[in-house]
């Protein structure tokens, strides 16, 4: 009965060791769990109707025609066959499947188009599936621009085991102090597989992005003011194509980070200090005497921690508010007019891109009165522009100065000729010009918008030549479907969803006969036949073609 004992106590012992290293083991190949391989955009493409691709395949065409191409990818859908077999519930059915696939198509092109709020919500949802053995939080944007990073959590050193199992000759488990150096060790590979894995989400969840910078905090008391805190530990700037090459699972994460620009400074005894984290470098302190150093040296100290982004003054700085202010001038004056809602507007859309302080504030309204009659180069300013701002954000300036420009009406001809010409000097495609005039007309709907309602009122492809006599026979198949006395027994939803479907058909046959050239038109329209109870053809384009 020992012997039994013994066996059954060596073998429990094993397995408890088995579980201790697995657990360090787990924790430092976190990054093993990265997707592999790195999705980009001829991935992300194959999700997309492929004969509505734009091409080449500039992303700015997929964020100017994002819900052209849902509409698109929705109208050429095959229909399930479902919605052939439910009479009833088959239109219904078809519609909300069209409005699903255009969602998805039109998500899909803004986020390979670059839309921040698509790529933030996809970075964010990602994250949500990681699967991680403790809880970590993260944060994703754009900064300073174009620049994308994330910050995240990073636990404590205390899920770090203080103790290290082994087996002894006798089959035993013993628990040793493990030394606060490789334990110090252990926690800066851990913290280098977190920063790879959520890189590595990152960049395969949002193929625009060529590069992200991800930072790890820990909570932290700031000593001057005794607040919480945070302190950046380690931040990486990953770049798409290297990241990709790498066999994660395979490697060190610590030596995996050596092919990234990356900070992490470990000290004494191999403890991790603050750093300051990539992207967000403070502003270089100008030269002091020898009596200031120390100020100098406590300051920068004082940056190292430091994860606020960029102010918004620094973009003003760089003179961008300014320059986007001259273009605003110069579109809004070049009809001979610039009255005080012009102006107002431009403010505000000045203040919506660039949130100047109230000092700024103060010196745009003052450069804002000298640009009412001074000269303005336009071309130097957009130079200026391009090349400071990112492809999005030009986007949105032109859209913004177009905002701006409609705060008296619609705008002139000699307003939007300059407005045109400046986005072909900031590189701003002209389909997105078009498309930002289309989405800022007026909302009334156009006659091609009603037609296609009224065709699919009808049922009928958006393609089918209008005869009198195809509508006439559409409209009343529409009405014989829903009669009333079908839907008497059901209940009141759903005769209110045929009473919907019977008034939309007399619309739209009212509305697609009034298309129809004069000699076409003729009469009233043929009220529906009083015996619909017979045999009745559903195809009306072979009606049309063959006749009767």
């Amino acid at each position: 009965m020992a012997r039994i004992n013994n066996v059954i106590a060596k073998i429990g012992a094993a397995a408890e060791h088995r579980r201790n290293e697995a657990y360090i083991e787990a924790l430092v190949g976190l990054h093993a769990r990265a997707p592999a391989p790195i999705r980009g955009r001829a991935e992300w493409e194959r999700d997309l109707p492929r004969s509505r691709l734009p091409r080449p395949a500039d992303p700015a065409e997929y964020l100017a025609r994002a819900e052209e191409l849902g509409r698109e990818a929705a109208e050429n859908m095959r229909t399930p066959l479902s919605c052939y077999l439910l009479p009833f519930f088959g239109p219904r059915r078809l519609r909300r499947l069209r409005e699903r696939e255009a969602a998805r198509v039109s998500g899909l092109a803004r986020l390979l188009g670059g839309d921040p709020a698509a790529v933030a919500a996809a970075v964010q949802a990602a994250f949500a599936r990681l699967a991680l053995p403790f809880g970590s939080g993260a944060r994703a944007a754009f900064i300073a621009g174009d620049v994308f990073a994330v910050e995240i959590d990073l636990p404590g050193k205390g899920m770090i085991p203080k103790e290290r199992s082994s087996l002894t000759k006798t089959g035993r488990i013993s628990y040793r102090n493990w030394p606060e150096r490789d334990r110090n060790e252990t926690y800066a590979r851990v913290v280098a597989a977190l920063v790879l894995l959520f890189g590595a989400a990152a960049l395969d969840a949002a193929p625009s992005l060529d590069a992200v910078i991800v930072s790890g905090v820990v909570p932290a008391v700031d000593p001057r003011t005794g607040r919480d805190a945070t302190e950046c530990l380690i931040s990486a700037r990953l770049l798409r194509r290297a990241l990709a090459d790498l066999r994660l699972d395979r490697t060190d994460p610590l030596a995996a980070l050596e092919n990234f620009e990356h900070r992490l400074d470990p000290g004494r005894g191999a403890v991790l200090r603050p750093v300051t984290p990539l992207g967000q470098e403070p502003a270089e302190a100008p030269e002091v005497s020898s009596a200031g150093r120390g100020n100098r040296r406590r300051a920068a100290a004082a940056a190292r921690g430091s994860r606020a982004p960029a102010p918004p003054e620094a973009a003003f700085e760089r003179e961008l508010a300014a320059d986007a202010l001259r273009l605003a001038v110069a579109c809004a004056r070049s009809d001979g007019r610039f009255d005080a809602a012009e102006i107002a507007a431009i403010g505000r859309m000045l203040e919506d891109r660039f949130a100047p302080a109230p000092l700024e504030r103060a010196r745009l309204d003052l450069l804002r009165e000298e640009l009412a009659g001074a000269p303005i180069d336009v071309g130097r300013s957009a130079q200026r522009l391009r090349e400071r701002l990112a492809p999005l954000e030009r986007q949105l300036l032109v859209e913004g100065i177009l905002t701006a420009l409609q705060a008296k009406g619609a705008p002139a001809d000699a307003e939007l000729r300059l407005l045109e010409d400046i986005a072909a000097r900031l590189d701003v495609p002209s389909v997105a010009v078009k498309d930002m005039q289309r989405r800022a007309a007026p909302s009334a709907p156009a006659p091609d918008e009603n037609r296609a309602r009224w065709l699919a009122a009808l049922e009928l492809p958006s393609d089918v030549k209008l005869a009198r006599a195809l509508i006439e026979r559409a409209s009343a198949r529409i009405l014989d479907t829903y009669a009333e006395e079908r839907f008497a027994a059901l209940g009141s939803e759903f005769q209110a969803m045929a009473r919907q479907r019977r008034d939309g058909a007399v619309e739209a046959q009212r509305g697609l006969l009034g298309l129809l050239p004069p000699e076409e038109r003729g009469g009233e329209p043929t009220p529906p036949p009083e015996d619909s109870t017979g045999p009745r053809r559903d195809n009306p384009d072979l009606d049309a073609i063959f006749g009767p």
